[in-house]
């Protein structure tokens, strides 16, 4: 059963995102090779020292290789989310018929108490091509 969610998964890729497919996919061929791995140990009465010792070995060796796949998966996405710099901390805009008292005030408070800079329209806005870069 594990197998066929394995294909069915890989055909119809239920997740939004192509990353979280593929890590469903690794993690799921990582189960099916541990329960191999497990149904090599079962079924005899008494197994050999060395027998135990390969299938220890194997086992400890692909767990050691998904848990660095997945550390490094998350380091690297973490990497993504820290290099995106944004060029504002807050956006503050106002309806031209009576918030710009309001808004003004808004932007003095928030500009003594966040770190970086508050973009308020008024003041910064000559064209929309400047928001959106």
């Amino acid at each position: 059963t594990v197998t066929g969610y394995l294909f069915l998964a890989a055909r119809f890729e239920p997740w939004r995102t192509r990353e979280l497919n593929w890590l469903d996919w690794i993690s799921t061929a990582g189960l099916c090779i541990i329960l191999l791995i497990g149904s090599m140990s079962v079924g005899s009465d008494e197994p050999s020292a060395g027998s135990s010792i390969i299938l220890t070995v194997i086992f400890s060796m692909l767990m050691l290789v998904m848990a660095l796949f997945f550390c490094g998966y998350a380091y690297r996405r973490l990497l993504e989310i820290m290099k995106i710099k944004k060029r504002f901390s807050v956006f503050v805009s106002h309806h031209k018929g009576g918030g710009a008292c309001c808004a003004r005030f808004l932007k003095m408070a928030l500009s003594k108490r966040v770190n970086g800079t508050v973009f308020f329209d008024s003041d910064n806005l000559d064209s929309f091509s400047g928001v959106f870069d």
